[in-house]
């Protein structure tokens, strides 16, 4: 209990750490949020998908930080012509830059779309690393502020 007093009273002393703490902490839940929507994705897409070929009409390439691809396509499904965009982190789209075709995995009853070779698992390794270091430095922090308060 003694620890537990100690480190609330050292984060009432300080709201710049406090601030901190409480960001880190938000994006913690945040990126646990994306790992678990990239999982729901996957399960989706395993479960229920139907593959067809789709059109790319447009390749972009964002280099603002991390690489991100992006293609607008065209795609038939059920009889109507379909339009979107998809993007992704993912090296595998890349090879695509000089195609006309890709294959989508496309949701029926719902205007989901991926792409077939999509399984995020590069992006949940990433996050998961991040979620990691972040969780590490609270730990430190938490750390240091009980020993500095004795």
């Amino acid at each position: 209990m003694k620890l537990l007093e100690i480190i609330v009273a050292f984060f009432n002393n300080n709201i710049e750490v406090t601030i901190a703490v409480l960001i880190m902490l938000l994006t913690v839940i945040l990126l646990s949020e994306w790992v678990e929507r990239n999982h729901y994705k996957l399960k989706i897409k395993e479960e229920v998908k139907e593959i067809t070929e789709a059109t790319i009409i447009n390749f972009r390439v964002s280099d603002i930080g991390p690489i991100r691809y992006v293609m607008d396509i065209k795609y038939e499904y059920q009889g109507e012509i379909h339009k979107g965009s998809l993007s992704t982190y993912g090296k595998f789209a890349s090879k695509y830059r000089d195609k006309d075709n890709i294959k989508i995995v496309v949701i029926p009853n719902s205007n989901m779309v991926f792409f077939y070779e999509e399984s995020w698992k590069e992006i949940n390794q990433y996050l998961m690393v991040t979620i990691c270091e972040i969780v590490f430095i609270l730990v430190a922090a938490v750390t240091v502020a009980s020993c500095n308060c004795l």
